[in-house]
């Protein structure tokens, strides 16, 4: 439940499969970003994600990281490597806020 201020309170639910009305996740950004910002776009490829795509040698990158980091398991890109496997749930889960907002 939740207190709205003056409001009382309500029932709140939200279901990722079905409340998801945008069909947008963060994730999204990740798996479809070589459409975006590689292959279909005006001025494509994007000189920033070209880089980054060239460092880790996958256009879903940030998918890889934060997917891995969530599992406990290593990446395997060509540059930057992680073992996530080595930290423990606090290490994992600065691993997944940094990738959420910085990759």
């Amino acid at each position: 439940k939740i207190t709205i201020s003056g409001q009382g309170q309500y029932t709140y639910t939200y279901n990722i499969i079905s409340d998801n009305k945008n069909a947008r996740t963060i994730q999204g950004f990740s798996t479809a970003a070589q459409s975006k910002m590689f292959d279909d776009c005006p001025g494509c490829p994007y000189k920033d994600f070209e880089e980054f795509y060239n460092y880790y040698g996958e256009f879903d990158y940030a998918n890889q990281w934060v997917t891995a980091a969530l599992l406990g398991e290593s990446t395997s890109f060509t540059n930057g490597n992680a073992d996530f496997n080595i930290y423990g749930t606090a290490g994992r889960r600065e691993a997944v806020k940094k990738g959420t907002a910085y990759m």
